[in-house]
């Protein structure tokens, strides 16, 4: 049987733009790998603090993210003090702090720091969470609340009951009630809204949940999380995530990555529940099968690590299938687009630094720096 020389040819042709056409979509996927390896110490919290983007690493130790040289500046100091925890307050950048083994309060207006005392019996207690918001500022204790009014401080004893007790899957041995908040844990994250603490919680496959506490009464309720076809929290899905929106409403990021099983989940708090409006799942059941559900998501099945929103309102996603996304006016926009979800380095926080540059911590491998073509331009390392 004769084969025409043209036809061998044209075959030829398309098998060697085929390897092209693979090799370059996967030279992306490669690079990621290759540059962000796992070898860096795990860092404590990454966050944007007056104007600057700051990594805190073991042992309050923080650090300014330089993100041109992709390096690490040790923070100034501030009045020869030793930072605890930072927030924005009153539409000021505020920092609690150690001085001569006393807490004080520094609080940046124009370019001088005010100086502000702090409660004495903080003194030597650096389990301290400061937070704050444009009328609002409180520390917050393993056992108190103090609320920051008019120049003075009020004091509110904080009362754990069972709202506060976390939720694990119905009938572990696991079960257990907590009589602290989660201050130094890295998997809790911490914001103040109204007049309301939000306190949300990652304990993995053992559960977590999203909690609120009173700032003047001191008591704790929960926001239920609905899960989607086949919970197995009861409400009390693991938080990744929350962050505040531009028109100050609370958006939550829930759910799990484990052993190949994913849900991830995104909605905003209303009251005391949060709906979905976005879900990623391969543990939905359907038919008494578990089976993928996406709602409002066009890429592959994903947790949500984390979210951020730009100065314009727009909501980003940090996906650990598909890196960056970007909705804006109904639309998802995919930035990152060489992602490769194998390549075994563990996304865990975003940072929008502008229109053109963003910023995504990994578990153990550093931080990358990514312009808005989804470009690695750098990796900051941590060691």
């Amino acid at each position: 049987m004769k084969i025409h020389r043209n036809y061998i040819v044209k075959v030829v042709l398309l098998l060697t733009i085929s390897i092209v056409w693979y090799a370059i979509a996967h030279a992306g996927q490669k690079k990621l790998a290759d540059v962000f390896k796992r070898n860096q110490p795990v860092y404590t919290r990454l966050f944007k603090w007056d104007d600057k983007v700051i990594v805190e690493m073991k042992g309050h130790k923080f650090y300014e993210v330089d993100i041109k040289s992709s390096s690490l500046t040790p923070l100034a100091t501030v009045q020869g003090s030793t930072p605890v925890s930072f927030t924005e307050a009153f539409n000021k950048p505020v920092m609690l702090a150690t001085k001569n083994n006393a807490k004080l309060l520094l609080m940046k207006e124009g370019k001088k720091w005010k100086s502000i005392e702090a409660p004495s019996e903080l003194n030597g207690d650096d389990k301290l969470l400061l937070l704050g918001h444009a009328t609002g500022l409180v520390i917050l204790s393993e056992k108190s609340i103090f609320r920051y009014e008019k120049g003075s401080w009020a004091k509110v004893k904080i009362i754990y009951d069972e709202k506060f007790s976390a939720y694990y899957e119905k009938g572990s041995s696991q079960n257990q009630n907590y009589t602290s908040v989660e201050i130094e844990r890295s998997s809790a994250s911490h914001l103040l809204k109204d007049d309301k603490v939000y306190l949300g919680v990652n304990h993995g496959e053992w559960g977590g949940g999203l909690y609120t506490l009173d700032i003047y009464t001191g008591m704790f309720d929960k926001v239920t999380l609905e899960d989607y076809l086949g919970a197995t929290f009861g409400g009390n899905s693991p938080v990744q995530d929350i962050k505040l929106s531009n028109d100050n409403t609370l958006w939550v990021a829930y759910g799990l990555s484990h052993m190949g099983g994913r849900r991830g989940f995104i909605g905003m708090v209303q009251g005391t529940k949060c709906d979905p409006l976005i879900v990623s799942t391969n543990l939905a059941v359907i038919d008494n099968k578990f089976k993928k559900f996406n709602k409002n998501w066009s890429y592959e099945v994903t947790t949500f690590p984390s979210i951020a929103f730009n100065e314009l309102g727009e909501l980003f996603m940090l996906a650990d299938s598909v890196g960056i996304v970007k909705l804006s006016n109904g639309k998802q926009h995919r930035i990152t687009r060489d992602w490769n979800p194998w390549a075994n380095i563990y996304p865990r926080d975003l940072i929008v630094v502008s229109d053109d540059i963003y910023l995504i911590g990994f578990s153990d491998a550093g931080i990358g720096v990514f312009n808005k073509e989804g470009e690695v331009l750098g990796r900051v390392r941590l060691e």
